[in-house]
């Protein structure tokens, strides 16, 4: 697969999350929603978050390293995207169901940086 294929999947995948984000706190009200329209709404956003994070990282790196293979900017960029995109839901989720919020997103955050930190060191 080339990477203008992979990349347009990517961003035709984050356009429709968005959409659909954007369509179901457009349509339904979040105090009458039930757990399955919440879950639709966190997963969404995470699924758009984790693109535009993701893609955005892949052109910075792009452009500040032109020389290099893009291939190899691909795993990185989506990586850390979909950690800030889980940081960035799950403190809205925490918000949202006022889940003992200082701590609760200290121990989030937390677990985004080790889990980076595995990654950084494993390589």
């Amino acid at each position: 697969m080339t990477l203008k294929v992979y990349l347009s999947g990517i961003v035709s995948s984050t356009a429709i999350a968005l959409v659909a984000f954007l369509m179901v706190i457009g349509i339904f009200s979040p105090d009458k929603a039930d757990e399955s329209l919440v879950l639709l709404v966190f997963f969404s956003l995470f699924t758009a978050l984790s693109g535009i994070f993701g893609l955005a990282g892949f052109f910075v790196r792009k452009k500040k390293w032109p020389h290099l293979a893009s291939f190899k900017f691909l795993g990185i960029s989506f990586r850390q995207g979909s950690l800030l995109a889980f940081l960035a839901t799950g403190l809205l989720f925490f918000r949202a169901f006022e889940i003992i919020w200082p701590l609760s997103g200290l121990f989030l955050l937390l677990m985004v940086f080790a889990t980076e930190y595995f990654f950084l060191k494993r390589i």
